[in-house]
């Protein structure tokens, strides 16, 4: 079972052939699992009246980065406090995505 995306190389060989055949292909990532989501920074404190904002890179069940891609579904962000928060999320196209927000 491959678990890391990138390239791989398949030889299939037997006693009975001389040359092998050899198989070329590429593991990509599966779906986004958000417990697996890399997260830049944990926001312990944030000031009132004051932008915030975090960087959310989307991965798989291995950890592989999951890039952006047409058709995929968007990631959504919410905020809950003391008041309303409307967070804004922006695809950043690389598989991550920035969260702001003010509180």
């Amino acid at each position: 079972t491959l678990s890391r995306c990138g390239p791989f190389v398949i030889n299939i060989s037997s006693a009975d052939s001389p040359a092998p055949l050899v198989l070329e292909g590429t593991c990509v990532p599966g779906a986004a699992v958000p417990g697996r989501c890399l997260v830049s920074e944990s926001l312990l404190e944030v000031e009132a009246d004051v932008g915030a904002w975090l960087v959310v890179v989307r991965r798989d069940v291995h950890c592989n980065v999951v890039e952006t891609a047409a058709g995929q579904t968007p990631m959504r962000a919410t905020v809950s406090g003391p008041a309303p928060v409307h967070p804004q999320v922006l695809e950043k196209g690389d598989g991550s995505v920035q969260v702001s927000f003010r509180t």
